[in-house]
């Protein structure tokens, strides 16, 4: 959701989610797609910032949920990740 605290990166392993940006005068807008596979969730993580959008799914999804201690050991582990991510 957007504004929510930031927890987990999404991993898309099957499905389409719509992402949504809600804007000033409270009307929700569809900005993009994601097609498995795909990921999610990065931003906030790297940033701290709340989530900048809600993505919901747009039919039957199977995602994987990794958390910030996970993610922080990957980038550490694969510093390469972290500039295809930005």
């Amino acid at each position: 959701r957007q504004g929510a605290t930031a927890n987990w990166l999404y991993i898309l392993a099957r499905g389409t989610v719509e992402v949504r940006i809600r804007g000033e005068e409270g009307v929700e807008r569809v900005v993009d797609s994601i097609t498995a596979p795909g990921y999610f969730g990065e931003q906030g993580l790297m940033t701290g910032e709340p989530r900048a959008a809600t993505v919901a799914a747009t039919t039957e999804v199977e995602c994987y949920r990794l958390d910030r201690q996970a993610f922080e050991r990957i980038l550490q582990e694969r510093p390469e990740i972290a500039q295809d991510l930005s």
